[in-house]
């Protein structure tokens, strides 16, 4: 190694163990708190034959961790027929917990609830589960309010009392969190050693195609998820590889060619197709899967570049903020609010008429600007 590249790593913060990372050397997932109290439920759960509903989130990193979470129960000893995974609808539902899925959870008779990468502020959801004794395990790696909700565990790494975060586990994406507790149950013997490795396919697509830095425990996670890609068992994300026509396993390749694919179903369609995908086993379904979410991704790429097209058209304006309205399919708002962001380099909204003069939207910030605090009136 060069003086100059020593000296690159030494500016950046970084060492040569981030060249070369070692599996040994994750953190123990016992430091995040809650964590201890999860894999207890857990652990009754399984020896009880509890039926257990996953509740994920619509874009690649919930998909991925629900595929994920979906896995490690699996690992853990519990049957397919007992787990049932629901995702919100981004159309009907939006963000977090719907109260759809406690209907859901009654109908289907489970008694736990696991969440992936939601949960840490949908208080009210939470208390209406407990009402009909049904306990939940919140995993998740949003921002929490000023109390927990009253789950029997949530392990989130930006837990207030979760402070001395020397290893980046403050950076985790969700799908991260669940692999967190996967490693946790390995680590008490609840499922084989070194099986849960084969979720890191999904850890790093989920942590890349959530923007998560790739350092610290990141780093680890995803050079190793990179090497079990390569060989992956997973039908749908062979399929979706060849039909994206991907040669190189890059940060580039993940982010700009299967990522899109992935999120293209939650946003015009229903993210279930993607989840479907990442569960599939037959190639034949795979490949069918695969096809719909090319097809989807093409119409989403059509629909965002005619929106670009027209407000180019008319301008945007000089204010310190950018506001437009139109109408565009709700579903690709946020990425039109994020290339205005880039060609423009300030904060902008981006709204569309859903139904009856009632407008939906997304915004995305810039620099120091809070979009939360703008709102906040």
């Amino acid at each position: 190694m060069s003086k100059i590249f020593e000296q690159l790593l030494q500016l950046r913060g970084l060492d040569k163990e981030f060249l070369h990372p070692r599996y040994d050397r994750t953190t123990d997932p016992y430091t995040l708190p809650g964590m201890r109290e999860a894999v207890d439920r857990l652990r009754r759960a399984v020896q009880d034959k509890e039926k257990i509903l996953i509740y994920g989130d619509y874009d690649v990193d919930g998909v991925t961790a629900s595929t994920a979470m979906e896995d490690t129960l699996k690992l853990a000893g519990v049957p397919q027929e007992n787990i049932d995974i629901m995702l919100p609808d981004r159309f009907a539902d939006g963000y977090g917990m719907s109260p759809r899925l406690i209907k859901r959870a009654q109908k289907n008779k489970s008694t736990l609830v696991i969440t992936v990468d939601c949960g840490s502020r949908n208080h009210a959801i939470i208390d209406e589960l407990n009402t009909f004794q049904i306990d939940t395990i919140v995993t998740d790696h949003h921002e929490c309010g000023d109390d927990l909700p009253a789950a029997v565990a949530v392990v989130n790494p930006k837990r207030p009392d979760y402070i001395n975060d020397t290893v980046g586990l403050k950076d985790l994406a969700g799908v991260g969190v669940a692999f967190k507790l996967a490693e946790a149950l390995t680590k008490d013997k609840i499922i084989p050693a070194g099986q849960e490795k084969w979720l890191l396919d999904l850890v790093l697509i989920g942590t890349i195609c959530d923007n998560m830095v790739l350092t610290g425990e990141n780093r680890i996670l995803c050079y190793f998820g990179l090497k079990v890609l390569e060989k992956t068992r997973r039908a749908g994300l062979k399929e979706l590889m060849n039909r994206a026509k991907v040669k190189n396993f890059t940060a580039e390749s993940i982010g700009f060619q299967i990522g899109p694919r992935l999120n293209a179903a939650g946003r015009l369609k229903s993210a279930h197709l993607s989840l479907d995908l990442l569960r599939a086993i037959s190639p034949t379904d795979a490949a069918a899967l695969a096809e719909q979410l090319e097809n989807l991704n093409s119409k989403r790429k059509t629909e965002q570049q005619n929106a670009i097209k027209e407000i180019a058209a008319h301008g945007v304006s000089n204010d310190p903020v950018i506001i437009e309205t139109g109408t565009w399919h709700e579903g690709i708002l946020g990425i039109i609010a994020g290339r205005l962001v880039e060609d423009y380099r300030r904060p902008a909204f981006v709204l569309s008429e859903v139904e009856n003069g009632i407008l939906k939207g997304s915004g995305r910030s810039f620099g120091d600007f809070s979009l939360a605090k703008a709102l906040d009136f």
